[in-house]
């Protein structure tokens, strides 16, 4: 985990900007895996009046990676001073608001919170401390501040706090952040991606330049910027001088990398058109299409075959990041295992090296890969019990942690877990192969912890069978629900839709003669080398937890086998092939 402010001692004060205001404050712990943990804050107005902006200051014995719901206005010599985002900043009578972070290291406990320097909200007693001037922070090894500082306890109206999420692969690469043509900061990289923050009261474009390119294994990888909250994914903007393309540095936009001298532009501060804070990594300004009314495909041959003498690859879970389709899949040997391949064009996916991955010692089955923004981590869910690992690394399959339990009270025969998120709340859908569809719910702050369980819907065995997937129609309020079943021949995939990942969920199209994808709707250009459309993934128009789709652009990543080839479960020859929806 990568930290960007220093270590500091345990007390928490929060302020308001109307002192007269009666406000109260707690801080609770959501999570602890002993390496980092996840906390909460909440801010109470007890008042009778609204409470319009508020400062909160705490000392802790941790560091801060991630924050969301609050803005870091300073960190110095251990003190902390939080202010609100813009969707947390009033406060109404008798109500509350609450923001979290992401801390290092764990096994702490939550520290008692004064609210307007009154009492505290525990036994322990209080400590007073002054805020210092601070204009920059960051994990790098190095940083060099250009900006001049401004005071913590003056006036941050007119100040933006930009945080730029990067990696160099040496580590001694340097970049430069500028707004409206003024160096703001320059930071030297580390080799794992970190948050570097700055604040400045400059408007214009913002860009950010790298600046000492030294050759061979001398690269950049910038995954976004986030300017007041609001994030910038490096890979939707058109302006990029260094990425090498077509031959030449600078020949292409859209990446993540500077692997030359050059500079990413990220719009001008205040633009909305450039943020793509609720897009995941997708481009927030295409157009929205809404599911076809009729739905036809045409599928490759296989793409993706088994390696190094497994007898199948299956149950893929696909990410597009940095320039490259990420994929995760289950193999099959004498046991069940994980692999993971990377590869920029499908074109080139057949070639892709499989690389064994095994978290803590133990092989995924079923995976399912996604970034969860609040944190600042991508997730890997896994089934045979439900369980997730992390990574800061999406490419290192030797960093992802050891598997920790999924679902408290998880029923035997549970599989096929899929996650999605709303704004607010996180949904967990699972299978039982037993015609039924499940569904574990928690709110945004509380994940990865879930407990307990609802049926979502019920039926027939081979009508709600297993892999579950839920997708949100990018720039609608529409959610698409896939399971896989049979009805009279071979595996294929049912649909439903609803306006709530609560639903209720409708038909859409769920038949053998009219599936979604299946044997009477998919064209085999090169030959038909399976019956089945089995277990797989639509290609997601971002990465994150909202799971969004492009329904102008369907496309689905899934597994199929020689129909010829009859034995046990276990040995059937699964490969993976890419459907595309026709015009």
């Amino acid at each position: 985990m990568s930290l960007r402010y220093p270590l500091a001692l345990a007390v928490l004060c929060v302020a308001a900007s109307s002192w007269a205001l009666a406000a109260s404050g707690s801080m609770r712990i959501v999570n602890d895996w002993g390496g980092g943990f996840q906390a909460e804050v909440t801010v109470s107005n007890d008042g009778g009046a609204t409470l319009s902006g508020w400062t909160v200051e705490f000392d802790m014995p941790i560091g801060i990676g991630n924050i969301w719901g609050g803005v870091v206005q300073s960190a110095s010599g251990g003190h902390f001073v939080i202010g609100p985002a813009d969707y947390t900043a009033n406060v109404p009578p008798g109500g509350s608001v609450s923001f979290g972070f992401i801390g290092s290291p764990g096994n702490v406990s939550a520290v008692p919170v004064t609210v307007n320097g009154g009492a505290a909200s525990s036994s322990r007693s209080s400590v007073s401390s002054s805020s210092s001037s601070v204009s920059s922070s960051s994990s790098s090894a190095s940083s060099s501040s250009v900006s001049s500082s401004s005071s913590a306890s003056s006036s941050t109206a007119n100040l933006h706090q930009i945080v730029v999420r990067a990696r160099g692969l040496a580590g001694t690469e340097t970049i430069r952040l500028q707004v409206g043509g003024s160096t703001v900061q320059e930071w030297t990289l580390g080799t794992t991606l970190a948050d570097h923050t700055a604040e400045t009261a400059l408007t214009g474009p913002v860009v950010v330049a790298f600046i000492n390119d030294a050759g061979v294994d001398h690269d950049v990888q910038i995954d976004h910027i986030r300017i007041d909250g609001q994030i910038r994914e490096a890979e939707d903007q058109a302006v990029n001088t260094g990425v090498w393309a077509d031959g030449r540095c600078g020949g292409g936009g859209y990446s993540e990398w500077l692997h030359c001298n050059g500079q990413i532009d990220f719009g001008p501060i205040g633009a909305g058109s450039s943020s793509s804070s609720a897009s995941g990594g997708s481009s927030s300004s295409s157009a929205a299409c809404d599911l076809p009314a009729t739905l036809n495909w045409t599928s490759s041959g296989p793409l993706i075959e088994p390696k190094n003498g497994n007898v199948s690859v299956k149950d893929p879970s696909i990410v597009r990041f940095g320039g490259f389709w990420h994929v995760f899949a289950t193999v099959y040997n004498s046991n069940w295992a994980s692999v993971y391949l990377r590869f920029d064009d499908f074109s080139r996916a057949g070639g892709a090296q499989h690389l064994p991955f095994a978290p803590g010692g133990s092989s995924t089955v079923a995976p399912q890969v996604f970034y969860f923004e609040p944190h600042g981590l991508w997730y890997l869910i896994t089934q045979w019990p439900g369980r997730y690992s992390t990574n800061s690394d999406i490419a290192d399959p030797n960093g992802w942690s050891p598997l920790r339990p999924l679902l408290a009270g998880e029923p035997s025969g549970a599989l096929d877990f899929w996650l999605i998120c709303s704004d607010t709340d996180c949904y967990l859908f699972f299978s039982r192969d037993d015609g039924a569809l499940y569904l574990s719910k928690t709110p945004i702050g509380d994940f990865p912890n879930f407990s307990g369980y609802t049926t979502v819907m019920s039926g027939p065995r081979n009508v709600l069978f297993e892999a579950p997937a839920v997708y949100k129609l990018r720039g609608l309020n529409k959610y698409l629900l896939l399971v896989e079943g049979w009805e009279s021949g071979p595996r294929f995939y049912r649909a439903w839709t609803a306006t709530s990942l609560d639903g209720p969920w409708t038909p859409y199209r769920t038949s053998e003669a009219a599936p979604f994808a299946g044997e009477a709707n998919v064209a085999y250009p090169e030959g038909r080398w399976t019956r089945d459309v089995s277990h797989g993934e639509l290609l997601r128009a971002g990465y994150d937890q909202r799971m969004e789709i492009d329904a102008c652009n369907l496309a689905f990543l899934y597994q199929g086998r020689d129909p010829a080839v009859s034995t046990d479960y276990d040995l059937l020859p699964y490969r993976l092939g890419l459907l595309r929806a026709q015009p």
